[in-house]
């Protein structure tokens, strides 16, 4: 199994993020429409109500699929990035429709604020979004005939807003590339070390990763037969509540357990392993790290000395007991004053 098949890829949501997109979709489906009927209600700006609500709409249907489909869910960021065009395009339009109002300008600063395209993953899909945003410049510049701010200014406000925007995501990029570097180095110790390591839920123990070094301790071709397991189940004896209540007791007092302990392998062989199980911190959740170490051959030799002890022990005990009844037979014989045999 090669180092990139078992990577995690460095692009897949993470639960904050999955959570953050959901959250905007919420409140623009609650939001849009709903500020647009504060807003126009009491001003005579250009604003259909026909396109606050495509936009809301959007936003819910984008944040139901997130919950029913599981490829929507997965590629939820790139969804968001759709969104994004959606909203810029809709401001962007409501902004030359109204002549460059200030609120509307307000209005398109603050989509890049808090909606913000510092979510755009490369350069690619940054430059893609300021072509389609420059486009609505451009085109806005033919539909303005009497603006409330001049274009000029209006431009250049935008224009240095996106030119310092782009340069912090550059810089916030360069931050990110360098901790998927340092990820792929954890995942490639992590997959190419000698000794076996999984990844165990803290709540419920099942195994939740291990690395190459765990699928040929136990001889298991495939990880996906190990995923999901129980892990103190993989063990000849088991652990009883009492035991795990008692290694977390052990982890809090002393950082560690420690315990040489019989596993089994497919095939139901059973062999002798050095387990050590710590906890860490993985993406905020609290997972147990164990590292096992095949020390069968170790277990055979320490079971042979003690068996050639024990061996020895039985000899030397009848040694003595032979030298003893000798000496017993002599102290007989000398009471009785029979001579001892030459």
């Amino acid at each position: 199994m090669s180092t990139s098949e078992t990577t995690v890829a460095s692009t897949a949501l993470k639960k904050s993020e999955l959570t953050l997109f959901r959250a905007i979709f919420a409140l623009c489906a609650v939001l849009v429409p709903l500020m647009g009927f504060l807003y126009t209600s009491n001003s005579s700006a250009y604003d259909p109500w026909v396109l606050r609500i495509f936009v809301g709409i959007c936003a819910g249907i984008f944040l139901l699929l997130s919950y029913i489909h599981n490829n929507f869910k997965k590629n939820l960021d790139l969804a968001y990035y759709v969104y994004l065009y959606i909203i810029i395009g809709w401001v962007s339009y409501l902004f030359a429709q109204n002549h460059y109002s200030g609120n509307y300008l307000l209005a398109e600063l603050g989509s890049f604020i808090f909606l913000g395209f510092s979510k755009f993953r490369n350069t690619k899909q940054i430059v893609a979004f300021l072509l389609y945003y420059a486009l609505w410049l451009v085109y806005s510049l033919f539909v303005v005939t009497k603006p409330a701010i001049d274009p000029p200014v209006t431009l250049g406000l935008c224009g240095v807003f996106i030119v310092a925007s782009y340069l912090s995501i550059q810089s916030k990029r360069s931050v990110e590339r360098q901790l998927v570097v340092q990820e792929q180095t954890m995942s490639t110790i992590f997959n190419e070390s000698a000794d076996a390591i999984f990844l165990v839920d803290n709540t419920n123990q099942q195994i939740i990763d291990c690395n190459v070094a765990s699928m040929n301790l136990l001889n298991i071709p495939m990880k996906k037969e190990l995923l999901g397991k129980q892990f103190f189940g993989i063990f000849k004896e088991g652990f009883t509540q009492e035991d795990q209540k008692n290694i977390y007791t052990e982890i809090a007092k002393n950082g560690f357990f420690e315990k040489n302990q019989e596993m089994t392998s497919i095939g139901e062989k059973t062999f002798w392993a050095n387990i050590i199980i710590k906890t860490v911190i993985i993406h905020n959740e609290k997972v147990l790290l164990v590292r096992a170490v095949d020390i069968s051959q170790s277990k055979q030799s320490e079971f042979q000395l003690r068996e050639q002890k024990e061996q020895l022990e039985k000899i030397n005990q009848l040694m003595v007991g032979r030298e003893l009844r000798i000496i017993e037979l002599k102290k007989q014989l000398s009471e009785k004053n029979i001579p001892l045999p030459a």
